[in-house]
């Protein structure tokens, strides 16, 4: 009877031991996934200001190209003028 209860012992502790390792890799599971939320997060914050940063590096680049075009038209008329 005795090794009857030192095997159900034995059983009870294994248990208890897998119950609280799988808790415990639970918790870790949570953390890590809270941790790439918060990563993931933050890399689509990223992303948008660089589009939006491109979007404005567009508009300059453009921009700059007319002001060059005009200058340079405007190099050209005074040098026919003169």
């Amino acid at each position: 009877m005795t090794q009857l209860q030192d095997e159900m012992t034995r059983h009870a502790r294994q248990r208890e031991s897998a119950t609280s390792a799988a808790t415990e890799a639970e918790q870790r599971m949570a953390a890590l996934r809270d941790a790439l939320q918060e990563q993931t997060q933050r890399l689509e914050s990223a992303l948008a200001r660089a589009g939006e940063t491109s979007q404005r590096l567009d508009q300059h680049s453009s921009q700059l190209e007319n002001a060059q075009q005009q200058a340079l038209a405007g190099f050209q008329a005074q040098s026919k003028m003169q």
